[in-house]
């Protein structure tokens, strides 16, 4: 039950951040290009006080961990002084705190932009790979993470918080090249980030391990994610169908970009494989995976594929699925039509990957 709260917490502080993002990012585009929204004034404050408390869960599961030895108050005042995640979070909520004023009193955009700013670096001191080799786990996983804040909270602002789309055209023409942009250092600089946690020869023996297994997960849950982004983004805008009502389709790819949040905070919880084995030992195996190929994971790991027609007939499918997606734009479906395609993808690629392998 409390792991499932530290991830809850953990994927609805990504929300927030982008959701405040959003906010800041859109007071820099003028009123032409961009649809009208209307934002609560007291969401943005909620929000601002929401990350104070959410960032406390990883917090809570290193004091869980070492409380009952030395004492929950000893644990607690240990990690908030010692530890870099402690810091970072006492860091973070100074800035919220100057945030939540800020946007109390309408301060100007560029300060709030700023307190932002220091927020995402103070999470990006936090973050594992900066432990590994500060500078350029810090630089990278800050960038990393403020792109994706950037992106997906205008997503979401104009997903929930537009009344009107008359701006659209001008909106896509705009937005779409700073997707596509803002996607290519994104997947650069998680490549970077993800050369320190796992490396690039040991990425199919992860997958024995759980941390292997939420890190694929992720990866095929972004494929959909971009599938809609295309839609959006570039069918929507060659059509020119001024009728068109483009809120439940960026719903949708607001919906798979909650899936990949909720991987992302999955990931949080778990030991990056810097050595397969020995994290083996340490962890275990992965249980689904071992349930899934009804064979037992030992060391030394060693993934293979090991292709089987049962296998090759899923992937197939997901291509299917992929496929179908991009039909229903075409055909006018129900927005949850093309959901349930996105999800069955995400499911077949991933049990087709697995039918595909053998841990020898």
């Amino acid at each position: 039950m409390i792991e499932i709260l530290i991830l809850a917490a953990e994927t609805m502080n990504y929300v927030l951040f982008a959701f405040l993002f959003g906010y800041v990012a859109l007071r820099y585009v003028p009123e032409s290009k961009k649809p009208s929204l209307i934002v609560p004034h007291r969401t943005l404050l909620l929000a601002t006080l929401g990350i104070i408390v959410f960032s406390t869960s990883s917090i809570f599961q290193i004091v869980l961990y070492f409380s009952d030895s030395v004492g929950f108050v000893q644990t607690m005042f240990s990690v908030l002084t010692d530890f870099q995640v402690g810091k970072a979070w006492v860091f973070i909520s100074i800035f919220a705190t100057f945030l939540w004023m800020a946007i109390h009193t309408n301060a100007s955009r560029h300060l709030q932009a700023g307190l932002l700013l220091a927020m995402v670096c103070g999470v990006g001191y936090a973050s594992h790979v900066a432990s590994l080799d500060f500078w350029a786990g810090f630089l990278s996983h800050t960038v990393h993470f403020l792109l994706i804040m950037i992106w997906s909270g205008i997503l979401i602002h104009v997903s929930f918080f537009s009344i009107s789309y008359i701006n659209w055209p001008h909106f896509l023409k705009w937005f779409t090249p700073y997707s596509i942009f803002s996607l290519l250092i994104i997947f650069g600089t998680g490549i970077f980030i993800s050369s320190y946690l796992i490396d690039g020869q040991d990425y199919i023996n992860a997958w024995g391990l759980s941390y292997g297994q939420t890190l694929l997960l992720k990866h095929i849950s972004i494929i959909p994610l971009v599938v809609f982004a295309f839609i959006n983004g570039w069918l929507v805008k060659k059509a020119g169908h001024l009728k068109f009502d483009p809120k439940p389709w960026l719903r949708a790819e607001s919906l798979f970009i909650l899936i990949t949040f909720s991987f992302t905070s999955v990931l949080g919880t778990l030991s990056p494989p810097h050595d397969v084995d020995l994290t083996l030992l340490s962890d275990g195996p992965a249980p689904i995976l071992e349930n899934l190929l009804n064979e037992t994971i030992r060391t030394p790991v060693q993934g293979v594929i090991d292709v089987s027609l049962m296998g090759v007939i899923v992937l197939v499918m997901s291509g299917f699925f992929l496929f179908m997606i991009v039909a229903s734009y075409y055909k006018k479906f129900s927005i949850k039509i093309p959901i349930f395609f996105g999800l069955a993808f995400i499911c077949a690629l991933y049990v087709g990957l697995m039918l595909n392998l053998s841990f020898g």
